[in-house]
């Protein structure tokens, strides 16, 4: 196990709890709109929102898994999540495509700043730049239907 001083022991998780929470509204926001989008090109939109909801669900367990290892909480209780996360839930009837894009710029951006605060742990550096590769594209093809 790698050894941190204590405060930044505490930054380090919460960054990465903070990231993890953000990640969980994000898939349920990608749900949401999975099973409400009404727009053109619905049938490729719903496939691709149902991929994208898995991938993110699988990138979730990864992190919790590495938590874990690295002898981190992982408190992903519902009250943690909304307190922690950095985005917002969908706003019904408002431009969802547009939102999921927004929150993912969100997750981006926070994505490098966990790179960052990582940057001793192979493991997880990996896992966020598989996570950002992933955003990026997502972002691209959810803004060619917004």
């Amino acid at each position: 196990m790698i050894k941190l001083n204590e405060k930044k022991q505490l930054n380090f998780e919460h960054v990465l709890i903070e990231h993890l929470s953000s990640s969980q509204l994000l898939s349920s926001n990608v749900q949401y709109v999975h099973w409400n989008y009404t727009g053109k090109d619905f049938i490729p939109v719903h496939h691709f929102l149902g991929d994208l909801y898995e991938k993110l669900i699988e990138f979730d367990d990864e992190l919790a898994e590495r938590m874990r290892a690295i002898q981190l909480i992982v408190d992903s209780r519902m009250s943690t999540v909304i307190k922690l996360s950095r985005i917002h839930d969908i706003k019904p009837k408002d431009h969802h495509l547009r939102q999921l894009v927004d929150n993912m710029k969100i997750l981006e951006k926070h994505g490098q700043d966990c790179i960052h605060i990582a940057s001793h742990d192979d493991v997880l550096v990996d896992h966020f730049t598989d996570r950002l590769e992933h955003y990026g594209k997502a972002i691209w093809m959810l803004e060619h239907h917004c």
